[in-house]
Formats: C-alpha cells, structure tokens, sequence
C-alpha cells in the first residue's frame, strides 16, 4: 500500500521489525492517556459521567472535551488543564521506537525527512482530485468526518490517499449508498465501496461482533450506519454485494486507506 501511516512506511522500509513497532506502540498506549481517565483520577468526574459522555460522543461528532464541557460536568479552565497535561505527556510513535533503541536519531530524521515530503505529495494529489478548497469544501468535509469516526467505531485510522480510478471503484465488491444534507442546500450524495479485505476489516471491528446474528454484510452495513448517523450522515437500504461503479457517476473518486486495507469513495457534491 503506498503513502500511508508513518508505522506502516517505517514496517516497508525494513527499518523497524513488526515486534518493534508493536512493543512502540504498546508504550504509545500505555503513556497516552485518555481524557476521562485523567479527569477520573484528577477527581473531575465520576465514571458515570465519563460512561455518560462516551455514549454522547456515539451521537453527535464532538470530542470528549466538547461534550464534558457543554454537559457541565467540568469547567473550559479545568478542561484546558486536563488538554495541557495530556499533551505535555504525549508520547509520539518516533518517540517510542527511539526510546526502544529501535531506531537511531539520524535514522529516524532522515524518514521522517522523506515521510513528509511524500505526505505533502499526498495533499497536493487530494487539493487535485479536490479542486480548490472553496469548491471541494462539501466533499472535505466528509472525507475529515470519516477520517475522525472510523478510529473509534472499526478501531483504525483511516486517510485520504488520493486519486481512484474508475476501473478500481468496480473491482470493490461490497457498495454502500449514502446522502447528507449540505447546509448550502441540496444533498451530497456518495457511496463506500469495500473490497474483500477491507470488508474483513470493518467485520472485525468490536460492533460488528455484536451484529453476528447479521451476517458478516449485514455486521458491516451496522458498523457503517452508526458511523454515518455519528458524523450526521444517512446510510441507504441499497444491498451490500451490488456493483454500483457504473452507475455512480459522481464528480470525485477518492482512496481511503487504513494500515491493513483500502476503500474506495464517489462522491456527487452537487447532489445529482
């Protein structure tokens, strides 16, 4: 897979073993804590309160913070607080891996040095496909709100890669048919197209287990409604399996990918 996570550029390179990025990003995990854990142990909020925001959080696309401070349950002065020491305490992936002794400083300057210059390639190729910002705002938006839901509902994060061809968008076998309303008026229309391994990624996600009884299409189109109706989005009744490719002719073919799969977005902004 091409231009993706700095873990997975590192993993390809062959400068960092999968036992080392997986012992990375255990001390990722363990030094980044969460906001309601350190708002528990600071005393500003019960576990109730925390349990009470995350299932808000299922609803409406709002951080923690957001939503805690909103509720009532804390101050803006003493969530500023809680961000301040979270990020003071944030532990990045190069971090880790040179903490480990995987990697060396200059090693690690010289990726990271080729890593972003393929990540402004990356955005230049989106602004493309995009058009300009003003133009693409609709499509952007979408593209930001699934970047944002896909880590917490299937449990990986997701990125806008680039460009799709047509071709690609008809070999994914498993479409899904969205809309959302767009506040200039009209709709957007678009739809998720997933191949085999993609569909085996989201299947495996903690609430598509809960949809056994499903299927494993029926588990996935779940997952993917709550994370359309999390971000204000509808997820349609049309049947997972269907070849849509030739028919959706919308005005942007997009490349979204997670470490292990990719998926493929046509999106209309127009609504037509």
């Amino acid at each position: 897979m091409r231009r993706l996570f700095l873990g997975h550029y590192l993993l390809k390179q062959g400068l960092v073993t999968q036992g080392q990025l997986d012992q990375a990003v255990a001390l990722q995990m363990e030094a980044n804590r969460r906001l309601g854990d350190l708002a528990e142990e600071a005393g500003l909020l019960t576990p109730d309160q925390v349990r009470s925001i995350l299932a808000a959080q299922r609803a409406a696309d709002l951080n923690f913070g957001e939503l805690a401070v909103a509720e009532g349950f804390v101050t803006r002065a003493d969530m500023d607080d809680l961000l301040f020491r979270q990020h003071v305490h944030q532990v990045h992936l190069g971090e880790a891996l040179l903490t480990q002794r995987a990697l060396t400083m200059e090693q690690f300057s010289l990726v990271l040095e080729e890593y972003s210059r393929q990540e402004e390639a990356r955005r230049k190729e989106l602004d493309a496909v995009l058009g300009p910002r003003g133009e693409g705002r609709a499509v952007r938006r979408l593209v930001e709100a699934l970047e944002r839901a896909f880590p917490r509902f299937v449990g990986c994060p997701l990125k806008a890669l680039g460009a799709l061809g047509r071709d690609e968008l008809a070999g994914m076998r498993y479409s899904y048919d969205s809309l959302a309303p767009l506040k200039e008026g009209g709709v957007l229309r678009y739809s998720l197209h997933l191949g085999e391994r993609m569909q085996a990624v989201v299947a495996e996600a903690p609430g598509a287990a809960r949809m056994v009884c499903a299927g494993p299409e029926g588990a996935v189109r779940s997952v993917l409604a709550t994370i359309c109706a999390h971000v204000g989005l509808v997820l349609s009744g049309a049947a997972p399996g269907a070849d849509r490719a030739g028919e959706a002719r919308g005005d942007v073919l997009l490349r979204l990918g997670c470490p292990e799969a990719e998926m493929g977005l046509c999106a209309s902004p127009e609504g037509r």
